[in-house]
């Protein structure tokens, strides 16, 4: 087997996987996107960024599980 018979599935491969991960992301951006204006708050998940969330209390469940608590940065944010 030659190394471009070797390397050429792999290019397939990797080209489908970002192409999947690509549209996946445009689904996503696109189909969010909300077009009325609303009263309700904002989520605190909201979008694919990172949230920081201040720890609030741990509680150790036994010897390998611990129960983190976090705070919401907004009390009247919505949490799902």
């Amino acid at each position: 087997m030659t190394i471009i018979q070797r390397t050429i599935p792999k290019a397939i491969k990797v080209a489908g996987v970002a192409g999947f991960a690509g549209l996946g992301i445009y689904c996503t951006k696109q189909f969010s996107t909300a077009f009325a204006e609303s009263n309700e708050p904002k989520s605190v998940f909201s979008g694919l960024g990172v949230t920081t969330l201040r720890l609030q209390s741990t509680k150790n469940v036994n010897h390998n599980t611990k129960r983190l608590v976090f705070e919401y940065p907004n009390e009247s944010a919505r949490r799902h």
